[in-house]
């Protein structure tokens, strides 16, 4: 999707929220040829980073899940605060309806 949208689209969390602890898998990733160790809950998909951003202790990360609605990926945003040495913790993780991906322009192209 290139361009702006004619009309504003938007993937709307509501009130509704779960919290809780949880058991830990490691999952390395590549940001700018510097490897990340990011602890995640272990019943997590696996996924591809589509955009990241850091600042401070904090790791913010745009996911497509390997896994698929209909017809399309779903996304994740994460947040995940720094623990260690090239260690992030995932604090946040909210998934994305199918299309937010491709309304910001990041989901893979069709073929």
């Amino acid at each position: 999707m290139s361009g702006d949208p004619v009309q504003p689209w938007i993937d709307m969390l509501w009130e509704k929220h779960e919290c809780f602890l949880y058991s830990a898998r490691s999952e390395t990733v590549t940001l700018d040829g510097r490897a990340i160790r990011l602890l995640l809950p272990e019943y997590m998909p696996g996924f591809t980073v589509r955009a990241w951003a850091e600042r401070g202790d904090l790791l913010f990360l745009l996911l497509q899940l390997d896994v698929r609605y209909v017809d399309a990926f779903l996304g994740a945003v994460v947040v995940a605060r720094k623990t260690g040495e090239d260690t992030y913790t995932t604090t946040i993780w909210h998934e994305l309806y199918p299309y937010a991906l491709k309304h910001l322009g990041l989901a893979p192209e069709e073929g």
